[in-house]
């Protein structure tokens, strides 16, 4: 049958918890004030800066024979040229046509590149 090690469960338990209230708090505590314009202001800027946190390595780090990654913005990087078309698309306002638009020129970049 099945075993369920104690300290697992617990961790677990711990874990969702914590999780569960780091998620509630604020949504409860700040439910029945506004927040002023600046702060909404700035959070405006808080998904832009953690999207190109994560895109930015993604689109200019090329993984070397050696295994060491390297930063390239010439014009070898295909990933930095598919992203062209979907950064100009973005300032249109259309998430799902950029989304699109980056896809097929990275794939169509790959496919004409290799």
């Amino acid at each position: 049958m099945w075993s369920i090690d104690t300290g697992i469960l617990m961790l677990t338990v711990a874990l969702s918890l914590s999780i569960y209230l780091e998620r509630s708090l604020p949504l409860l505590l700040l439910s029945s004030s506004s927040l002023s314009d600046g702060v909404v202001r700035w959070l405006d800027f808080v998904a832009p800066a953690i999207l190109a946190a994560i895109l930015l390595p993604a689109v200019l780090l090329i993984k070397q024979p050696d295994g060491e990654y390297e930063m390239v913005f010439g014009f070898d990087n295909a990933m930095l040229w598919a992203t062209i078309p979907a950064f100009v698309l973005a300032f249109k306002g259309s998430y799902f046509g950029t989304i699109a638009v980056g896809m097929i020129s990275t794939a169509l970049i790959r496919y004409f590149a290799s």
